[in-house]
């Protein structure tokens, strides 16, 4: 949930309050409230039941932090004076034990009903509280809900009912909200930009037939959220295959994050994808695309814009070390949006244009690139925002100089050492490994550049098996960008292509696999167990 706060960064969350109930309830105390100029800025009290002080005409944004203050946090119930006339977005934020919000009768603008404040009138939604639990209906007649209502409201965590009355859902309305499900009914024209931003509990949406505006990161972030339906009364957007699409199938607007399948086709008629609509697509490794399709074309599973210039997306569900194609000159915002499986990233020299939007929500990986290039740039001013690193697209390999034992029994294998680890070639491991408990066939896939490791499967000979090459002490090695998968599923192993093969880091190996790697120093001899388990 952290990250999705990040994300969200400075996020609102709207406003609060309710009007002291006819002098029934004691004021708190005057220190706890900072107030200039009518403004309350500051509430540093114990919480509980917080009555606010006559006179005060406006809450200021954070003037309650639950994230930065312990009282505050404390907090749960929320009594705001008549004098009240305006409340900013995010003046209760993070208050997640408050339960209510108490308005007086004589408050001119707000009211609150079952603790929940709304406009005088009833027809706005100005704010949820944090604290409430359980299933909640929306009353009838309310047209809005403001910006940032249920802000981060976590304990929201069943259905949400919305009636008929609603028009219109404003920015950042249910940003990180714990609801599970979600009709929008045909009443609503609007809904804002970020409006259900990380609901990690969102399942499922249906849109209405009226709605006409959808704004920007919309679902973005939704982890589980598996499918978008939309009314098929609806003259501007559809849905197919529970992707959002504009009426025309022009735009893509939004993967869901959640939904199941590591394949996705782009339809032909899209012309443009909008920025982020594939962040955090968990499962997704490989974005395809037709050859009818005008705009966009796919290399290794990525979305590249026609030209071949720019990058548009990497799906988030690819691991490993993935390589940019040598066409791309630039990324587009959110390229790399929600990549956290990768562990890798080869960017040629052709790219000049590296924006940090372009990794929003990426993992830790390593950048591989030329010295000198954009990319190592990049990585110098920028990389602590993501904690990466910088390495040089070839490396140094050195012959492992170490005697290896598999099951107590020495074999010579060629390998080399690389960044003080040891690497070998897939095929001579699967050859030794044959027969044995920790067995696995090797294939290949040229077209998609992908290996395969099938487990319990006798290995195949292909000839030149622990066959040896010139012999040189130290040869330059070049990072691969093959991809790998175990079983079916994408594995994440760092490998150095030498003379045409690739090497692989033993552990890297043995941990996917499950077999026992030690290493003895004072005698240089590797061991390997296929009777015990991989060991870090």
């Amino acid at each position: 949930m952290k990250k999705v706060r990040k994300l969200l960064g400075a996020a609102i969350a709207a406003a609060v309050l309710a009007s002291v109930l006819g002098g029934s309830a004691l004021a708190s105390p005057a220190g706890d409230f900072t107030v200039e100029n009518g403004v309350l800025t500051k509430y540093s009290g114990s919480g509980g039941d917080v009555v606010i002080p006559d006179g005060v005409t406006a809450i200021g944004y954070q003037a309650f932090n639950g994230e930065e203050d312990s009282g505050t946090a404390n907090t749960v119930s929320v009594t705001i004076p008549d004098s009240v006339t305006g409340i900013a977005d995010g003046s209760f934020y993070h208050c997640f034990k408050l339960t209510k919000f108490i308005v007086g009768g004589s408050n001119q603008k707000y009211s609150a009903k079952d603790g929940v404040l709304l406009s005088k009138d009833g027809t706005a939604l100005v704010q949820y509280p944090c604290g409430k639990t359980g299933d909640y209906t929306i009353p009838d007649g309310v047209t809005a809900i403001q910006n940032s209502a249920f802000l981060c409201c976590m304990g929201q965590g069943g259905s949400l009912k919305i009636p008929d009355s609603m028009t219109k859902i404003g920015d950042n309305a249910f940003s990180c909200c714990g609801m599970s499900a979600v009709t929008i009914p045909d009443s609503v024209t609007s809904i804002g930009a970020g409006a259900f931003f990380g609901c990690g509990n969102l399942t499922g949406v249906t849109i209405g037939d009226n709605v006409s505006n959808i704004g920007s990161n919309c679902f973005l972030a939704c982890d589980k959220l598996a499918q978008i339906s939309v009314g098929s009364g609806n003259k501007s957007f559809t849905s197919a295959d529970g992707v959002l699409l504009t009426r025309n199938g022009a735009i893509l607007m939004q993967y869901p994050c959640g939904k199941a399948g590591a394949s996705y086709t782009l339809p032909d008629s899209v012309t443009g994808v909008v920025s982020g609509a594939f962040h955090g697509s968990g499962e997704l490794t490989q974005i395809l695309v037709g050859s009818a399709n005008q705009s966009y074309y796919s290399e290794n599973g990525m979305l590249i814009a026609k030209s071949g210039a720019v990058l548009w997306c990497c799906p988030a569900g690819k691991t490993g070390t993935v390589k940019v194609p040598d066409s791309v000159q630039s990324f587009a915002s959110e390229a790399f949006g929600g990549c956290t499986k990768i562990t890798g990233l080869i960017i040629p020299s052709t790219v000049t244009d590296i924006r940090v939007e372009a990794f929003n929500g990426a993992g830790q990986f390593v950048i591989y690139a030329a010295a000198g290039s954009q990319a190592q740039t990049f990585v110098t001013q920028y990389g602590y925002m993501y904690g990466m690193t910088y390495k040089t697209i070839s490396a140094a390999a050195s012959a492992t100089a170490s005697s290896v034992l598999v099951n107590g029994k020495p074999v010579s294998f060629e390998a080399y050492s690389i960044d003080g680890n040891n690497y070998f070639k897939l095929r001579d491991l699967a050859k030794v490994l044959s027969g044995t408990a920790k067995q696995f066939e090797v294939g290949w896939d040229g077209v998609n550049n992908a290996i395969s490791l099938t487990t319990g499967k006798a290995y195949t000979i292909v000839g030149g098996e622990l066959s040896k090459s010139s012999g040189a002490a130290s040869v330059s090695a070049a990072i691969s960008s093959s991809g790998v998968y175990l079983d079916g599923k994408a594995v994440g192993l760092t490998a150095y292509t030498i003379g045409g093969n690739n090497y692989f880091k033993l552990r890297d190996v043995a941990a996917a696999l499950d077999f026992g790697v030690t290493w003895n120093g004072a005698a240089n001899t590797i061991a390997i167990d296929t009777a015990s388990g991989y060991t870090p």
